[in-house]
């Protein structure tokens, strides 16, 4: 998944087509080395240098600019039993709320297994929050912006 993850968020980082010729998809074309610049922000914690990753940014029409990180999350059933994942490639979201295929079962899982990194991540890198991409490894069910702010009320309840 850590794999196929990364393909994705360069798959929703650029256009189609430069996307086939980066992988090697578009016919005549073999994929590219990851020779990509990669963008980091830095902090320091007394004597600790931390680096983070810098997916997206924004410049905003004022000048300011807003940087978040770009999260592909495949859906929980398939992260539970990953060695047959094959089983679960028809699973689908199919509604808002509800214990399974829903978008609130995915969203807890989220917050119990994924937002303190999420929150690590933005904040060592000065990030506004997350775009997150739900999925099944086939098909993209969804896409959900989710701000600091809201990560550190879901986890520490301020």
């Amino acid at each position: 998944l850590l794999k196929m993850g990364k393909y994705m968020e360069k798959m929703l980082q650029y256009d189609a087509e430069e996307f086939r010729s980066m992988t090697g998809l578009k016919p005549g074309t073999t994929p590219q080395e990851d020779n990509e610049q990669d963008y980091f922000k830095y902090s320091l914690y007394n004597n600790i240098l931390l680096r983070s990753q810098i997916d997206c940014r924004r410049v905003e029409a004022d000048g300011s600019e807003r940087v978040f990180e770009i999260k592909t999350r495949a859906a929980a059933v398939l992260r539970y039993d990953i060695e047959n994942y094959v089983d679960y490639l028809g699973y689908q979201i199919i509604k808002k709320i509800g214990k399974h295929s829903s978008f609130e079962r995915e969203y807890y899982d989220l917050i119990r297994g994924g937002f303190l990194r999420y929150i690590m991540q933005c904040k060592i890198g000065g990030m506004d929050g997350a775009f997150i991409a739900y999925h099944n490894t086939q098909k993209v069910f969804g896409f959900e912006y989710i701000t600091l702010k809201e990560m550190e009320e879901r986890i520490f309840g301020c």
